[in-house]
């Protein structure tokens, strides 16, 4: 991910409205009240007319809330969770996006798991609730291994984009505290390894194959055919 978070931008009223329009539907998601444009609306103190400004519909108002601000959080000024180094290496870098993505997931679980299961409703597709093509983790990961070398190829490239998938949002919660049964350090540790277990296998494979395809010139010599009295018996 290139410079990742060095790059801050003042916020607008804008996206100071929005950011308090957010907040009220998260908390209003919270506590279990219906999850309607009024309520956010009455949560946030702002008129009716002002939150349609923002929120197309109900269902919308679920979508916003269970995503981050920003397309890319770590430009958030107001993001509240570490920041990955962009000076350290690629694994490290994959695993700091993946560790602080889910102290923002855990933060946010209720909502992600509201939408997760709106998003599986037989209608969700019609509602705009499905998340196909909608989750902006995709887009996080191809900033990312954008510094992967050249020499890997795309369809390895595809390969790594999509195990590195479930490592973030609700996936990422259910997998490991519904399935593995982690605690949220415990998952934290886990999924921050995996991302960066996963980065360094393919790092590791690349480098592999260009050493097979340019062996070192000592390994040349080896290949002298060698005299008799040292060939072994067949």
């Amino acid at each position: 991910m290139k410079a990742v978070g060095t790059e801050v931008k003042a916020t607008t009223p804008r996206e100071r409205t929005r950011r308090l329009l957010l907040d009220a539907a998260r908390e209003v998601l919270r506590s279990g009240r219906p999850l309607t444009v009024q309520s956010v609306a009455d949560q946030a103190g702002v008129s009716r007319a002002t939150a349609y400004r923002y929120f197309s519909s109900n269902d919308s108002v679920a979508v916003q809330a269970t995503m981050p601000l920003h397309d890319d959080p770590f430009a958030d000024p107001n993001w509240p969770y570490s920041r990955p180094d962009p000076h350290t290496d690629l694994p490290t870098r994959a695993a700091a996006v993946v560790r602080s993505m889910g102290e923002w997931a855990f933060d946010h679980a209720q909502e992600l798991r509201t939408l997760l299961a709106l998003s599986l409703e037989p209608d969700s597709e019609a509602r705009g609730l499905s998340r196909r093509g909608k989750l902006r983790r995709a887009r996080w990961i191809e900033s990312l291994l954008a510094d992967l070398p050249d020499s890997v190829d795309q369809d390895t490239r595809q390969q790594l984009a999509a195990a590195l998938l479930p490592l973030f949002g609700a996936d990422a919660i259910v997998w490991t505290v519904d399935v593995a049964d982690l605690d949220r350090e415990a998952a934290l540790d886990t999924l921050a390894w995996t991302a960066s277990t996963l980065v360094r296998a393919v790092l590791d494979q690349t480098d592999g194959k260009a050493t097979s395809k340019n062996p070192r010139p000592g390994r040349i010599r080896d290949r002298t055919p060698a005299s008799a009295a040292d060939t072994p018996a067949s």
